[in-house]
């Protein structure tokens, strides 16, 4: 995949989408008990797979959950210890539905590294948003159809630029509902300054739902511009929509200093590049929200945090991108849909800072979002990417029906800085049709490494190729829980050993429907391995297999061999759904605790 100078990115929120387990190679409850077993190879699936029962698939959290029973399992794992992290929380499933949204937030960044606890307080002290909140004090009030002479009251409010100018720290701008037209090709200029006791908010007035377009003329055209060193400032309940330009940007950063930023519950769709050929046309893009650090003084302290971004045409852009030097960026319960391209993106190692140490995205995370259906025919797309940044979490996701479930890449060849320290872990990837998760740079000279990677408890349903392995150099998969339909591959390397180096697979549990597991096809180090045997004297695996039954929401039920079948690893406090990691003897196989 090639990346122009310019990132995408949108939020977007989505709907259930449909799935069938029973195409998986898992029992459901009115299903028949499936053995693991696995099949040859095929070519890559490159359309969406058929559904014949109904699931819910978003990062669902179920209001009830069945009592955790004992069972009997199988393993030729050469470890299963039952020790965990001392910190771990232990006992029944929690119903998430109850937790506060303080408490919330918290498991959302369980294992985030927090540069300013007090913004994400604050963050947290906002509660849940409220469309219809009453009105607060201190505010001033903008109106589409205001004029020039208005003085931000009620009765007689500003318009949108008059209010941004006169914005003073601690006060909320209401926007009344309606179409605001941008009055310029950049946007409107978001260059507000509150500080850590007096957040500057806009957001939409009660009851009521500000539109954002542009249809200026112009190569380039903006929603908002988001100025050098704007910060403590909270944007909120605002839609953007309906930007066509050759480059065009719902929400942009160009980066130098921009910090302690709140995006929250926007509505970004319908943005779209008018290239007329983007496969070619490499420069054309469109983001639903950017953050581009190009200056040497990181973009920082930011979340954006359940937006629905969708519908958008991107060209070679993401909907939702960190590029560069950012840092601190918190990307929390948005949901991604129908855009061409890629969903959510952390890209560095591109040159757009001239500071080499600091053009990475690092310490940052994406959790809890809803990503499907990333497709384009101009290149493979990935609902979730992360290349040339560092020190990333990737935790609670859900991707699907996309071509990549995840990409772990290094397009950008950088030995000094290079892609490291990615942690994915308690992520679901179903009915993606390429690849469920990839890691490597994909060229043998011109990408580079990805090193020190851990892939744990993650779930993969009927992903096309589940894994794929290129340029690595400490790659570790552990806990996870995989089951493909049969002629799919579930494990491969594009290389040799001398390019996928110390590659480590720990407790893993493999399944392919309808297939003996002496019959599962793996491709690796250059050469094909026919079953399980024969992939662990390749690569030193210890593989789990026996039964697994697996609910509507992917929750093995009791007799499955997943079930306190899992080693300790860096597997995180929470579970895909919020409820505690481990709720028995030892943590369970896959993204959800039973």
């Amino acid at each position: 995949m090639k990346k122009v100078l310019k990132v995408l990115a949108i939020f977007l929120t989505c709907c259930t989408l449909v799935f069938s387990l029973a195409c998986c190679g898992i029992k459901t409850d009115d299903s028949t008990d499936l053995s693991v077993t696995s099949s040859s190879k095929t070519e890559q699936k490159s359309s969406k797979k058929s559904s014949n029962s109904t699931v819910n698939t978003e990062n669902s959290i179920p209001t009830t959950t069945s009592e955790k029973t004992s069972s009997t399992t199988s393993t030729d794992a050469s470890s299963t210890t039952s020790d965990n992290n001392s910190s771990t929380p232990s006992g029944g499933n929690t119903d998430v539905q109850n937790l506060s949204f303080a408490e919330k937030t918290d498991r959302f960044l369980d294992g985030a590294t927090i540069n300013d606890q007090n913004f994400i307080s604050y963050y947290k002290s906002l509660g849940e948003y409220n469309f219809n909140e009453s009105l607060r004090q201190n505010a001033l009030f903008v109106s589409p159809n205001a004029t020039s002479n208005g003085d931000g009251s009620e009765s007689n409010p500003y318009t949108f630029d008059d209010a941004l100018y006169s914005v003073q720290k601690g006060q909320t701008i209401y926007l009344r509902g309606g179409l605001y037209n941008a009055p310029q090709a950049d946007g409107y200029y978001i260059e507000t300054q509150g500080d850590a006791n007096n957040y500057i908010t806009i957001r939409n007035y009660p009851g009521e739902t500000p539109i954002i377009t542009n249809t200026k003329s112009g190569t380039e055209l903006y929603a908002f511009s988001v100025a050098h060193n704007a910060c403590y400032t909270v944007i909120e309940g605002i839609e953007i929509k309906n930007i066509h330009a050759f480059n065009a940007y719902g929400i942009a950063f160009w980066g130098n200093n921009q910090n302690h930023i709140i995006m929250r519950n926007l509505k970004i769709h319908d943005m779209a590049t008018t290239s007329s050929n983007p496969e070619k046309e490499t420069e054309s893009s469109a983001n639903g929200i950017l953050l581009f650090g190009q200056n040497k003084n990181p973009i920082s302290n930011i979340i954006i945090a359940n937006c629905e971004l969708y519908d958008n045409v991107t060209g070679w852009a993401e909907t939702l991108s960190v590029a560069s030097n950012c840092e601190y960026v918190y990307i929390l319960e948005n949901k991604v849909y129908d855009n061409t391209n890629i969903g959510i993106d952390f890209y560095g190692n591109a040159g757009y800072c001239s500071t080499a140490s600091l053009d990475q995205p690092r310490y940052s995370v994406a959790s809890g979002n809803f990503i499907s259906n990333s497709h384009c025919n101009y290149a493979d797309c990935a609902g979730l990417y992360v290349d040339g940044a560092r020190d990333i979490l990737l935790q609670y996701n859900t991707v699907t029906k996309s071509q990549f479930g995840l990409e772990i890449g290094s397009e950008e060849r950088n030995d000094s800085y290079p892609v490291k320290n990615i942690t994915v872990r308690n992520n679901l990837f179903y009915d993606n049709t390429v690849v469920g998760m990839r890691v490597g740079g994909y060229e043998q000279s011109a990408t580079g490494v990805v090193y020190s990677t851990v892939f744990v408890n993650n779930t993969l349903i009927n992903n096309g190729d589940e894994i794929v392995i290129a340029k690595v150099d400490g790659i570790s998969y552990i806990n996870n829980l995989i089951t493909t339909k049969k002629g799919n591959i579930i494990a491969k390397t594009d290389f040799s050993k001398s390019y996928c180096k110390n590659i480590t697979f720990t407790n893993n549990y493999f399944n392919v429907e309808n297939t003996d597991v002496e019959d599962y096809e793996f491709e690796m180090f250059s050469s094909s391995q026919s079953g399980i045997t024969a992939f662990k004297t390749a690569t030193g695996a210890s593989i789990v297999t026996g039964t697994v039954t697996l609910d509507e929401n992917f929750t093995p039920n009791a007799n499955s061999v997943v079930i306190d079948n899992g080693v300790t690893a860096s597997f995180g406090n929470y579970d895909y759904n919020l409820n505690p990691r481990v709720n028995g003897a030892k943590v369970d196989i896959g993204a959800i605790e039973s």
